[in-house]
């Protein structure tokens, strides 16, 4: 077995366990549950089309980024989903970098 192999199955990748959930991954699954609760389930839904959307991580994260601006954009989200796609997009951003 390679290492890099060897690496990936000591980070729990490949080991058949699911990904640990990092705060962004969290925060995107929060963004989503306020939307869906609040009546703009369409929003949930092109989160979800960004994210399975991209072949590669980049482009993932560069659709998410452009999902939640144009979101930002909309009125009457509530008042709790506006900060957390703020954090989402400089956490995105910062990834960009």
């Amino acid at each position: 077995m390679c290492h890099d192999r060897q690496d990936r199955l000591a980070s729990g990748v490949d080991s058949g366990m699911p990904a640990p959930k990092d705060a962004l991954s969290e925060n995107i699954a929060q963004i989503g549950a306020l939307l869906t609760a609040s009546g703009h389930g369409e929003w949930k839904t092109r989160i979800d089309d960004a994210i399975a959307g991209g072949a590669t991580g980049t482009e993932i994260l560069m659709a998410l980024r452009w999902t939640l601006r144009q979101m930002l954009k909309q009125r009457g989200l509530r008042p709790e989903v506006k900060p957390l796609a703020k954090e989402a997009i400089a956490e995105i951003s910062k990834r960009l970098l």
